[in-house]
């Protein structure tokens, strides 16, 4: 196999190191739904940006589970209680 040209990138000279990665900006809040149930349980996915990647299916999952508890919820029962 041939020596690369001098001055050639090489696969290993132009990968990323963990120091010259930055994290991407995390949105502050996501828009209001209107209903604050949904709100409340989208407002979990804020976790996301300092939780480890091996996480975020786990943590996806919650979010799924309880945003489809939230719209399945009865919503008169929320009005009952007020």
């Amino acid at each position: 196999m041939a020596d690369p040209a001098p001055g050639a990138a090489t696969p290993d000279s132009t990968a990323a190191t963990p120091q010259d990665t930055v994290p991407a900006a995390w949105p502050v809040d996501a828009p209001a739904t209107g209903d604050s149930g949904v709100d409340r349980v989208l407002s979990g996915a804020r976790i996301l940006a300092t939780t480890p990647v091996a996480r975020h299916t786990a943590t996806y999952a919650t979010l799924h589970d309880a945003l489809v508890a939230e719209l399945d919820a009865d919503p008169t029962a929320q009005l009952a209680g007020s």
